[in-house]
């Protein structure tokens, strides 16, 4: 993503301060959202014995993350500020499949 944001120069902002939230919020996906969702994913739907602790510890830290996303957004509009980035499409892409 970080890739066609530059080479398109859309979704990646020029401006360095901006592109650089941005590049934070897209860290954020890659080594929070995803890992800790993927996890809560794999030991509650696929892994073959239930580990109630491996559950409980991915499921409330994914939860932990939603909170600081929501944080984020009750002050902005985006995750960088007032502009659509790659670290929204990156975020949103594992946020809107949690469990209401």
């Amino acid at each position: 993503m970080v890739y066609l944001g530059e080479k398109f120069g859309k979704l990646y902002p020029e401006d360095p301060k901006v592109r650089s939230r941005t590049l934070q919020w897209f860290m954020f996906q890659m080594g929070g959202i995803g890992p800790m969702m993927g996890q809560a994913n794999v030991f509650y739907r696929y892994f073959p014995e239930k580990l109630p602790p491996a559950i409980e510890r991915y499921q409330n830290e994914s939860r932990r993350l939603f909170e600081v996303l929501n944080s984020r957004l009750s002050e902005s509009p985006y995750l960088a500020g007032d502009q659509y980035t790659i670290a929204d499409i990156a975020n949103w892409c594992w946020v809107r499949t949690e469990p209401r």
